[in-house]
């Protein structure tokens, strides 16, 4: 195809020069392309040589800065590492910061590549030694915790010369050096920030977490300053106009080799701001970068060391860019960039004079050229001369050279051409007449053809067309022939048009096949839509020869197309309509849902996790929508009490099973973010179903009963306590034995309110006592049988001035050796007082737990003998008189107790009292009735007005019976 384009070239250029021209040209340029070429390949070669040399420079510069900034960033962590095995050792003190202190001092003076180095602990104090260009100084938190900071200046020795700064409320804490080294959990730097003042530049803190069997003493920090960086970096001799510079992945600027700061200042803005490379002043650093983030997309897609290059203005800039880590974390990217200009003075200059001795080597050779083309063009202008007579029909004439070189050769065989051409014209005589035949066939065919056709050249200028195309723009013949196509009548519909017809031909030209839809003016200017192709045509060497073009005239079925088209708009509006309205209802539901203040929510029961649930569960339980979503599967184990969780399965395959609007409702308590139990009532139904059928979601509400179940236990236990008052009453009611009434009422108090012990104590005429009723557990001791069985036990263990638990009545301590020993020693002071506070109208005293009741030890030990540890005393009164004391024990453990349990004992008390009191009154009764009765008939009037009393007081002890059982 080359060599094709190559003589069709060389054709065109011969036949509009002369022969002597195209002789001289050629020689001409042979001798520019020959020291072309030399010059050329020896741009080339210098071209190689300066990449070869541009990329030793970047790659010996970024080993350089790499090897540079590892040793640098070494001495920090040295400094951490060691001062870690100092304190592991013991020869450092981390609780002493005035050794911190001078131990830090020393190491600062050696290792002057450091402005700081200091201790924090987990009390936010801080103890720390600097070095810049203010000179020493100390920082310390005062008694080494958070607090107030005060900064001083020092001298080699320590000793403090002034104050330089003072903050309050300082933290260690919450700086980034020790939250860094924290959420590492190793070794590791802290993020680059600007000091203060910003003169100083960037710097850097590596971080030690120190540890002492898994917990955390304090972090070891170094500050290490990046300005050294810079310095290295500006004195590195990278070309002539070359930078070299390092950024974080970030973007942000560490060090470059030039002058500008690493940061912005702003009078409106006291906080300095890190400097992209981007956003750099300097005109090569912002084109480098900006030409890695378009190439990369990010700082962060660079994982490998890269060489490449770009133009900035027209100039090719070398790029270099390395990757550097290292152990600690640390992630930043080398860059170096050398202008290509550096390398190419002294190759331009050897292209000047090439260039120089093409031109002198150009004039020699056109003037041999003209010389030699002469000679060999005068014959051949004779020849031609002939040939143009010839070609006037003079077949008579012929050429007469008389030479024996290549020219004569040609001159004889012109000769013999003449006489060919003769015969060959007579036959072609004849066979322009078959050819005029087949002609007129073709036109026929191709006039009354239904689409439109013609023909073009390669260069689109119209050389048929059919008549179909003639009558559909009402058009003749000679309006179009020789014309270019795209300014016939028919494109002139729009400038578009012609334009895309031009595009179309150029690409035909080139051999491809081209098909569009394209609007075109009819007769009349109606404008008609047009199935239009451009089909190129061969030769024998596979030129393009012809191109055809073809129009079918599509305008129905455009038509129907726009109408389907506007029947899509159509929908495609309803849709998004229906879309639209569909998202109003669903925000509409969300809203609600959110207001609610019962929980909502949806459970996928195949996956077994939540996949929704309104925020109402931030109020209820504590944990947001997010973290209930990170659970998973976890969520029902972790937060169901276990109880409940047993009942899952069986309460599952319910739900597996559950039909449309079928609603199931159960109770289950969960644990809140304060680890405590709610109880909820729970209402599920079917959310989604599989394809097969199955249910796949539930939608569920749960509303926060944990109120209402804790009234209802209450209620529940109030009940129970009334209950077991009636039955107390009404055992007391069926008899009058006082016995049988205690021994009764013990056993029930005792299974009523789940105690280990109840004891009835009664007060003898001195105010000493014993315990006359006692219901126990089988595990425990029974206080009557050890008082019956260990007379040594009475003993006046209160007379001991050093053991006062005789103050039963104090408002302190609320105790009584009758809540827990009276069997066992007599209560001097109970006796003193004549019952005590109890006598003066108490109620009762409750003792939750008696190691917490602030007891006497000697107390505590007599507690511990009689197996107490809890307990609830009562007094009994028979009348306005004190008779006793009822008292309920917790032996297994300490016990809060509840009101509904002290009321009930109250009232057992109150209703002793009453069976006290009515079994005093019949034993007066029948005292009184034994006594007339020995007195004869003399006093039978008298008894028997007694035992009417008597009976009265049996009628008033069934009515109380009734109204008790009533109430």
């Amino acid at each position: 195809m080359l060599i094709k384009s190559v003589n069709r070239l060389i054709a065109n250029v011969s036949g509009q020069g002369t022969l002597r021209t195209f002789l001289v040209v050629p020689f001409v340029l042979q001798i520019v392309g020959t020291v072309g070429l030399v010059g050329y390949l020896s741009f080339q070669s210098g071209q190689q040589a300066v990449n070869d040399v541009a990329s030793q420079l970047r790659q010996e510069i970024s080993d350089r800065i790499s090897d540079q900034i590892r040793t640098y960033l070494k001495t920090p962590h040295l400094i951490n590492q060691t001062n870690a095995d100092l304190i592991r050792l013991g020869q450092l003190d981390i609780t002493d910061p005035q050794g911190l202190e001078r131990h830090f001092l020393k190491q600062i003076q050696v290792f002057d590549s450091l402005s700081r180095i200091y201790f924090s602990n987990p009390e936010g104090g801080l103890i720390s030694i600097g070095n810049d260009e203010r000179g020493l100084s100390v920082a310390f938190t005062e008694k080494f915790a958070r607090g107030r900071l005060q900064v001083e200046s020092v001298d080699t020795e320590g000793n403090a010369k002034k104050v330089l700064l003072n903050q309050s409320n300082y933290d260690a804490r919450e700086r980034p050096f020790y939250q860094s080294a924290v959420i590492a959990g190793q070794p590791t730097w802290s993020p680059i920030y600007v000091y203060i003042p910003s003169s100083r530049g960037l710097g850097i803190a590596a971080s030690y977490p120190f540890s002492n069997e898994g917990k955390l003493e304090g972090i070891l920090s170094s500050d290490l300053s990046l300005v050294a960086i810079n310095r290295f970096l500006q004195s590195l001799k990278i070309g002539i106009r070359g930078e070299a510079f390092i950024i974080e992945r970030s973007g942000l600027i560490v060090a470059s080799s030039t002058t500008e700061q690493p940061f912005l200042s702003s009078r409106d803005q006291p906080e300095q701001k890190r400097l992209k490379a981007t956003e750099s002043r300097e005109p090569l650093i912002q084109a480098t970068a900006q030409h890695l983030r378009a190439k990369f997309g990010n700082f962060r897609n660079i994982n490998s060391s890269e060489k490449l290059d770009f133009k900035r203005e027209g100039k090719r800039e070398f790029v270099q860019i390395t990757p550097f880590k290292d152990e600690f974390g640390l992630d930043w990217l080398i860059v170096v960039v050398v202008p290509e200009a550096d390398f190419m003075e002294q190759i331009n200059g050897n292209t000047q004079i090439t260039i120089l001795l093409c031109l002198t080597a150009l004039v020699v050779a056109t003037g041999m050229g003209i010389i030699t083309a002469h000679w060999i063009t005068k014959p051949l202008l004779y020849l031609n001369a002939t040939a143009k007579e010839i070609a006037k029909g003079k077949w008579d004439k012929r050429v007469e050279i008389k030479r024996s070189d290549e020219v004569g050769q040609l001159a004889e065989s012109f000769n013999q051409m003449v006489g060919q051409l003769q015969d060959y014209f007579a036959k072609l005589s004849s066979l322009n007449e078959a050819l005029s035949k087949s002609d007129r066939k073709f036109r026929g065919i191709f006039n009354h053809a239904f689409q439109f056709t013609g023909m073009l050249n390669g260069d689109g200028i119209l050389l048929e067309i059919n008549q179909t195309a003639l009558d559909f723009g009402g058009l003749q013949l000679n309006d179009v022939i020789g014309k270019p196509f795209w300014k016939c009548y028919w494109w002139t519909i729009s400038a578009e048009a012609q334009t895309q017809l031009q595009e179309a031909i150029k690409r035909a030209s080139q051999g491809e096949f081209i098909r569009y839809e394209v609007e075109v003016l009819g007769a009349n200017n109606n404008v008609v839509t047009i199935d239009f192709s451009l089909k190129p045509i061969f030769d024998q060497n596979n030129n393009v020869e012809f191109l055809i073009p073809e129009g079918r005239d599509i305008t129905e079925s455009k038509q129907v197309q726009k109408i389907l088209a506007n029947y899509n708009r159509i929908l495609e509006t309803q849709v998004a309509e229906r879309t639209a309205e569909l998202e109003r209802s669903k925000h509409f539901i969300e809203r609600i849902a959110e207001a609610s203040p019962n929980l909502l929510y949806i459970y996928d029961l195949i996956e077994q996790r939540n996949v929704y649930v309104n925020s109402a569960i931030v109020t209820l339980l504590g944990y947001t929508p997010k973290q209930i979503q990170d659970m998973g599967e976890a969520l029902l184990p972790t937060l169901m009490h276990p109880d409940d969780f047993l009942q899952v399965p069986p309460r599952l395959q319910q739900l597996f099973t559950l039909s449309e609007g079928q609603i199931l409702e159960f109770e289950y308590r969960l644990i809140d973010a304060e680890q405590k139990w709610r109880t909820f009532c729970v209402r599920e139904t079917v959310f989604e179903r599989t394809p097969d059928g199955r249910v796949k979601q539930l939608i569920g509400t749960a509303i926060d009963i944990t109120d209402r179940k804790r009234v209802e236990e209450a209620l529940h236990e109030s009940l129970e306590g009334e209950r077991a008052i009636a039955r107390a009453i009404q055992r007391m009611r069926q008899t009058l034995d006082i016995e049988t009434i205690f021994s009764a009422t013990t056993s029930e108090l005792r299974h009523v309110i789940h105690c280990d012990r109840v004891g009835i104590y009664r007060f003898n005429p001195d105010w000493s006592g014993e315990f006359v009723c006692e219901s126990v557990g089988s595990e425990w001791i029974s206080l009557v049988h050890e008082h019956n069985n260990h007379f040594t036990l009475k003993q006046k263990t209160l007379d001991n001035k050093n053991c006062v638990i005789n103050s039963f009545d104090s408002e302190v301590k609320y105790d009584s050796i009758f809540g827990t020993s009276s069997f066992l020693v007599e209560d001097t002071y109970l006796q003193q007082t004549q019952g005590g506070a109890y006598s003066r109208g108490r109620s009762h005293v409750a003792v939750a737990d008696i190691y917490q009741a602030d007891f006497n030890s000697c107390y505590i030990n007599l507690l511990e003998q009689f197996q107490a540890r809890a307990y609830i005393i009562v007094p009994i009164s028979c009348g306005n008189k004190l008779w006793g004391l009822l008292a309920a024990y917790q032996n297994s453990g300490s016990r809060l107790w509840k009101t509904t349990e002290i009321n009930v004992v109250l009232q057992i008390a109150n209703q002793l009292g009453v069976a006290l009191q009515q079994a005093e009154l019949l034993n007066q009764t029948q005292k009184q009735s034994e006594a007339l009765r020995k007195s004869g008939t003399r006093f039978r009037q008298k008894a028997q007005e007694l035992e009417q009393t008597l009976a009265e007081l049996k009628r008033t002890q069934v009515q109380l019976i009734h109204a008790e059982k009533m109430s």
